[in-house]
């Protein structure tokens, strides 16, 4: 499942996530901290997306795949951010019963990176059968029905750190003959 960065990082590419089946961030708390253009989790790699604003939230686009992403602060955790991402069009108020959200934390630093990492619902935390509305069978997804919850459970998630984050940074361009050994033995298949 590859989504907010490669959140990508979400259940993003991480294991275990919080969701949602609305968005439970207020978008007037919206904030643009990631600058616009393209990024990667990977060197060399192919795998990119580009984030733009669009109003109060980003577009991130991923091959042909398009999601809105809402970014705010999460409070008492300096440079910490709350990324909630669904499919574009999940902002307005058309938004359908399809538009879950994902939810992961994204800290800015001061140069042209950043990292990512999904939360953790196979911990438990002070409070966790109050703030999670529904646990899956098997402990790798919660979901949640009130922003606050949420909020508690994130900045317990922030306080803990994680093994699985992603540093997003600019794309590199390998050089031509780095890059001219893989495209070569891709084209002899």
């Amino acid at each position: 499942m590859k989504r907010i960065a490669t959140i990508a990082a979400g259940c993003l590419l991480l294991a275990a996530c919080f969701k949602s089946e609305r968005l439970l961030l207020d978008l007037k708390d919206a904030t643009h901290p990631m600058t616009e253009g393209e990024w990667t989790a990977s060197e060399g790699s192919d795998d990119k997306f580009t984030l733009t604003r669009n109003g109060d939230h980003y577009l991130r686009v991923e091959g042909d795949s398009r999601y809105d992403v809402v970014v705010v602060p999460l409070p008492g955790h300096p440079d910490t951010f709350i990324a909630a991402e669904s499919s574009e069009g999940c902002t307005g108020h058309d938004a359908t019963p399809e538009c879950n959200w994902e939810y992961a934390l994204v800290v800015v630093g001061k140069d042209e990176t950043w990292k990512q990492f999904a939360p953790d619902c196979k911990k438990d935390w002070p409070g966790m059968d109050k703030d999670v509305a529904v646990r899956e069978d098997d402990g790798e997804t919660c979901w949640f029905d009130d922003g606050a919850g949420l909020q508690r459970a994130l900045a317990v998630a922030a306080d803990r750190g994680s093994e699985n984050e992603q540093l997003i940074h600019r794309p590199v361009e390998l050089p031509p003959e780095e890059a001219a050994p893989a495209e070569a033995s891709s084209s002899q298949q």
